[in-house]
């Protein structure tokens, strides 16, 4: 997709992708995968290092047994003929060349396969395991890769976008030189920048460099938790583990944050790896001989094959019986055959030229070759030959391959037996042996993890039964047989037993559990787990804890799981003829505080009602909960003491109120009770069969110890967050002040103010509302919205504030948020799940909070959100949405808009800014991006400058790209900026599209339409000293129309481009440098806004208007000024006002002025107007339509006085008069025509 994006001359067509696909399938084809690791900072490729408790020497052999060639890096794999052509009976010889000889010889379908054999080398080296040595085997106690584990859950049919996203940035391809710079480009990043599971401390790597990473604190789900941070890069490397390890399994902001940056790097290259692969074809399309000659596969004979065979094919039958384990079936003889057919189609092309009898041979030489591999037991095989060799024909061979300790259903991948143990899951195995659910083995291969599987086969039984000779020497070498191995796929297999075995499971500690369905506990001693089959042919269990799988025919176990935990706890069993029995699974919740103390209303709902006292109880589980034997009482005096009684519902509350149900009129109580609560405060305490469970805190030292302190006004006490510990006093706090969240109605019909039976004020509260913050803060979803009430919340120091998708953040009253010092925001949002920053009455996003149905927003009704903090620091705004903001007083740091970026930078995209009462986004000395994003109907206030804007930019040089601009009143201001906007579409803004004051930035492709004045409106100083700035085409015309005239300064130049158009307005002054640079007339044009021949209606008043000579007050050349100016027409210029009898289309007084393919038409009351000018040449050039009658009557196409001329070429036609001069200035004609002129010179010149 970005490849195709790229608007280049070839286009990958839905086949060639499928080849590519193909190919890159392929490559992980046993044993190539062996040489697809390359460490650029040592030059190696895989080692055998980092195999869990194996030794680099016991890992290599393992890892590369049966390979054809020893492993070399995957940089030298991918050009190495002769290397891949020894893998010939693995798809040989795909190499780079190998593709680009094949797309030369028309062969497309065998280039695009090798392209995708190089692309998957190409996307491995973006996972830092394969750049940093790091076999991630998964078993002999190696982690595996964490990284990879993750990637495969996104995919392209569920949340890749990586390219459209790359698209959308404009990223542009790598112009690559070769392969081995574009694998080195790749290689060095994921190897500098990142992690692999067992490279965190390796000494061998100085990248990244741990002393010089940031250690950071954050709080998520109301955990502190250590991670390595690469500040520079905004990359979490790693985080510290339960085992105070450093570990990079996370999925929170590890992973995630490897893949932000890892993803896209790997299409960016893998696409530029194409682009390179057609440049390459066309380079040797006209240079044949510098291409390597191709080399063919290697044709081993059919002996050498068979016998270096066992392993690769053991290898294809695991990956068969992975796809059979999904359905829970293991298929006996059809992985015999699968066997004996993968090994025939090995040798079809040698097997087919032989005769009848060496097919017999074969069949032995396959048998001999399969059982000698499978006596080695090396390579995941081993073979169980009896007691007596001679019975060896009559036995079953058994492959022995061990369960998967993941989750079948998220790792369909084959695992291989322990080395000490030929049979793990015998039936004669120690009942009483331990069942380790943390350990994980895979099979011994680089980059692959594993799967499960008991096959049975009898290899040779088969062979004699279908032969004319049977086996009766005790040496499998002397067997003879005349079977041929194709009549070993007609073999009929034996009936099976398709009786599932039966199996119990029991959780001790679950007789006792809170919930009324279910099990939940509220203490944290070891879970007893018992089951049992009454199978007589059961072989093994099958016991999965959470997302731990472990194989066992023990019958208990012991867990001790953490608290807050919700765990997974599944069985089943597998019998001898592989049969699966269903699932049994039960759900275990480990909550301490399964039901807590939320709030309490201990000074009555009001003045009148001091005695309507009430209570709030929370369930913080899934499950609901008996409240029988459970009592709430005082400690302080044990009144209140209540017995509770009925449930409480999950995540739900349960109500008690005081003497009757009135106290809370408009919400049912659970419980009345008796019993007044001391204002002076009281320590409440909640207990189940007399253990205590939760209680509340005194707070402070003065006369009221409730929480909320003496000036509670009434408010309740209110939990913060009911995960965190009652006794903690910073949990607790007042209703919110102002009060604007709150539920309920006292006895008289007032509102409460408090929330019963709803989530507390607090809670929606971001760090219960510190004003200022010096940690790292992560806002998620699930606790989302948060509201920030009546106070600016500032970060500072290097603080962070991470939002989720999904998060509302709501500001009420003087609210906002600002950012200092070295603190950053990242708000990345999704196109489904938008973060939004909004006003508190918007029901809009994150509901109705103030309880006023259907309130009515508006701008300005808080104060937005400010960033100016070090430009060193990026923040990020993707899929984020601001409303409703820009608020502010005089004087105030606060500039009336939703988010403002005062000398530091952004990254915005895909955001939306509206109904601010100014600005939707304010940027000052900022160097942001700002990219696909929407400003719409920030116009509400009263700007003192008259420039309400939906984008406002002053200094800086921010990018400002593929933006909508509508209903704004100004779609984009910006004053004395370097600023770079282009491909923005501006759209029914109400007084013009852009408008620009000073410095003139860069304007690209920029279009509109509907809006006041459809223009990019200029003037001021457009340029400094020193500068070259230019007029870039757009389809918005540019105008000079505003409060003054623009000026380009003495030492400085500015060049028009062609196909530039400029619409009337004030006039251009010269005192530097003016460059026209079209070729003919029409390329560049000056003329009314009221001209609708050219860029359309741009003054938005359809035909009302007509152009007339003088809309447009010219050019004007001063004495420092220069001008070069080719292939361009003014027209509709000069001036009929004050001061303007000299004015002319352009005036050139004392300056120099060269002037080819140009059009002079309808000016007034000049064309062109020079004095004291010794230096003029005008050549190829047409005056006409000179006639206007005006405030000075007819004048002259030209006027010269004290000037030297120089005209070649030059056409004078139905103009009042040609030219008009005085007597002492000189010209220099050739080729000059008058026609139909009033009259051609005055004086008579020539």
């Amino acid at each position: 997709i970005f490849f195709n994006g790229q608007n280049g001359n070839y286009k990958l067509s839905q086949e060639e992708i499928e080849w590519l696909k193909t190919g890159s399938i392929r490559e992980d084809e046993p044993l190539r995968y062996i040489n697809h690791f390359y460490d650029p900072v040592h030059k190696t490729g895989w080692s055998g290092k980092h195999f869990g408790s194996l030794s680099q020497e016991e890992g290599y052999k393992i890892g590369s047994e049966g390979a054809p060639k020893p492993p070399i890096a995957s940089i030298d794999w991918a050009v190495n003929q002769e290397y891949q052509a020894a893998y010939g009976r693995q798809y040989g010889n795909q190499t780079w060349q190998k593709a680009i000889k094949s797309y030369i010889d028309g062969d497309k379908k065998s280039a695009f396969l090798a392209l995708g054999h190089i692309l998957h080398l190409v996307q491995d080296l973006s996972v830092p395991d394969h750049t940093r040595d790091d076999t991630h085997a998964g078993i002999y106690g190696d982690p595996g890769s964490p990284y990879e584990d993750y990637a495969k859950r996104y995919t392209n049919f569920n949340k890749l976008t990586i390219a459209n996203d790359l698209l959308n940035q404009n990223q542009k391809l790598i112009n690559f030189q070769d392969l081995s710079e574009a694998f080195n480009y790749l290689a060095n990043y994921s190897n500098n920048n990142f992690f692999s599971e067992d490279t965190i401390s390796d000494e061998e790597f100085e990248r990244p460099q741990i002393d010089l990473l940031e250690n950071k604190k954050i709080s998520i789900n109301g955990m502190q938790i250590l991670f390595l941070y690469d500040k520079n890069q905004d990359i979490y490397l790693a985080f510290l583990n339960d085992k105070n390890q450093y570990s990079t399994k996370d999925d929170s902001l590890v992973l995630p944050s490897y893949r932000v940056h890892l993803f896209p790097q790997a299409v960016l290259v893998s696409a530029s790896v194409i682009d390179l692969f057609f440049k390459e074809v066309e380079k040797y399309k006209d240079q044949p001989d510098l291409l390597d000659p191709i080399i063919s596969d290697s044709n081993q004979s059919l002996l050498q094959t068979l016998k270096s065979s066992p392993k690769i094919i053991t290898l294809k039958t695991a990956d068969w019986v992975d796809n059979v384990l999904v359905s829970g079936q293991v298929l006996v003889f059809n992985a015999v055959n699968f066997v004996v057919n993968e090994t025939q189609k090995l040798f079809t092309s040698v097997i087919d030229i032989l005769s009848k009898n060496l097919k017999n041979q074969a069949a032995i030489l396959i048998n001999q070759s399969i059982t000698s591999e499978m006596q080695s037991n090396n390579g995941g095989l081993s073979i169980d030959t009896g007691e007596k060799e001679n019975n060896r024909g009559k036995e079953e061979n058994i492959i022995k391959q061990e369960l998967p300790t993941s989750n079948p259903q998220k790792n369909n991948q084959l695992s291989s037996p322990s080395p000490k143990n030929s049979n793990p899951r015998s039936n004669s195995q120690d009942s009483s042996s331990t069942l380790s659910i943390f350990e994980n083995p895979q099979p011994p291969y680089p980059g692959f993890g594993g799967g499960t599987v008991v096959l049975k086969t009898n290899i040779e039984d088969q062979i004699n039964e279908n032969g004319n000779n049977s086996s009766s020497s005790s040496s499998p070498s002397s067997s003879s047989t005349s079977t041929s191995p194709d009549s070993l796929s007609s073999i009929s297999p034996p009936p099976p037993d398709t009786t599932p075995p039966d199996i119990s499971l029991t959780i001790l500690e679950c007789q006792n559990s809170l919930a009324e369905n279910g099990c939940l506990l509220n203490s944290t001693t070891s879970l007893h787990i018992l089951w049992n089959s009454s199978s007589d042919d059961l072989e093994y269990f099958e016991f999965t804890f959470n997302d731990l799988v472990s194989t066992t025919t023990s019958t208990s176990t012991e867990i001790l799981p953490p608290d807050n935990s919700k765990n997974t706890i599944s069985l089943r069993a597998k019998d001898k003829n592989g049969n699966w029995s269903p699932p049994l699974t039960q759900v275990v919740e480990i909550s301490l505080m399964p039901v807590v103390i939320n709030e309490v209303a201990w000074a009555g709902t009001g003045p009148n009602n001091s005695s309507d006292e009430w209570i709030e109880l929370y369930n913080r589980t899934d499950y609901d909960i008996s409240l029988n034997n459970w009592v709430l009482y005082s400690q302080t005096d044990n009144t209140p003491y209540i017995n509770l009684s009925g449930k409480i519902l999950s995540k739900g509350y349960y109500l008690l109120e005081r003497t009757s149900d009135n106290t809370v009129s408009d919400i049912p109580a659970d419980k009345i009770y008796t019993g007044s609560l001391n204002n002076d405060g009281e320590i409440l305490v909640l207990s189940y069969a007399s253990s205590t469970i939760d209680e509340t805190t005194l707070c402070g030292l003065g006369p009221v110890r409730w929480c909320p302190g003496y000036d509670y006004k009434y408010r309740t006490m209110e939990r913060v967050d009911p995960n965190v510990s009652g006794t903690d006093p910073l949990n607790w706090g007042a209703n919110v002040y102002p009060t604007i969240i709150i539920n309920g109605k006292d006895a008289d019909g007032n509102p409460i103010l408090g929330t019963p039976k709803a989530r507390n004020s607090v809670n929606y509260l971001i760090l219960k509302g510190a004003p200022g913050i010096y940690e790292d803060v992560f806002l998620t979803k699930s606790n989302s919205p948060y509201v920030v009430n009546n106070q600016i919340q500032t970060f500072y120091g290097t603080s962070t504030l991470k939002i989720e998708p999904g998060v509302v953040i709501k500001f009420s009253n003087d609210a906002g948020f600002y950012f200092v010092d070295n603190s950053k925001i990242i708000s990345q949002g999704t196109k489904q799940e938008p973060i939004v920053f909004t006003g508190f009455n918007d029901d809009e996003y994150g509901g109705d909070l103030d309880g006023v149905s259907n309130s009515t927003s508006s701008s300005g009704l808080w104060y937005g959100v400010k960033i100016k903090s070090s430009n060193s620091e990026v923040s990020v705004f993707d899929n984020t949405i601001f409303r409703y903001g820009g608020k502010w007083y005089n004087p105030s740091i606060w500039q009336r808009a939703n988010l403002s970026i005062e000398n530091a930078r952004a990254e915005i995209t895909n955001c939306v800014f509206e109904d601010s009462i100014n600005y939707g986004l304010r940027l000052i000395n900022s160097d942001s991006t700002v990219s696909q994003s929407i400003f719409n109907k920030n116009n509400q206030g009263n700007d003192p400058s008259n420039i309400n804007s939906g984008l406002y930019i002053s200094g800086g040089s921010p990018t400002i790209s593929q933006n909508t601009f509508s209903l704004n009143k100004v779609g984009l201001f910006v004053e004395n900026s370097s600023a770079v906007i282009k491909d923005n579409l501006f759209q029914s803004n109400s007084n013009l599209a852009i408008a620009s004051s000073g410095r003139l930035p860069v304007f690209i492709n920029n279009s509109g339409s509907d809006n006041g004045l459809n223009i990019i409106n200029l003037n001021g100083y457009l340029t400094n000293l020193g500068d070259v700035l230019g007029l870039k085409p757009n389809p918005l015309p540019y105008s000079f129309t505003g409060y003054e005239d623009s000026y380009v300064v003495s030492s400085s130049t500015l060049v028009i481009e062609k196909g530039v158009v400029v619409k009337g307005g004030n006039r251009l002054n010269v005192s530097g440098n003016l460059i026209i640079d079209g070729e003919s007339p029409d390329d560049i044009v000056f003329t009314s806004l009221s001209d609708d021949s050219l860029a359309g209606d741009s003054n938005g008043d359809g035909n009302l208007s007509q152009p007339v000579p003088g809309d447009f007050k010219g050019i004007y050349i001063y004495p420092t000024g220069s001008l070069s100016a080719k292939g361009f027409t003014i027209k509709y210029a000069g001036s009929q006002g004050y001061g303007g009898s000299e004015a002319a289309g352009i005036t050139v007084s004392g300056g120099l002025a060269n002037i080819f393919d140009a059009t002079f038409s309808s000016n007034y009351p000049y064309g062109l107007y020079a004095a004291l000018s010794p230096n003029i040449k005008i050549e190829n050039a047409k005056f006409e339509n000179h006639n206007f009658n005006g405030p000075w009557g007819q004048k002259s196409a030209m006027a010269i006085f004290n000037s030297n001329v120089i005209l070649n070429n030059i056409l004078f036609k139905d103009n009042f008069l040609g030219i008009l001069s005085d007597t002492i200035s000189t010209f220099f004609p050739s080729a000059v025509e008058f026609i139909n002129n009033t009259a051609t010179t005055s004086p008579a010149l020539w």
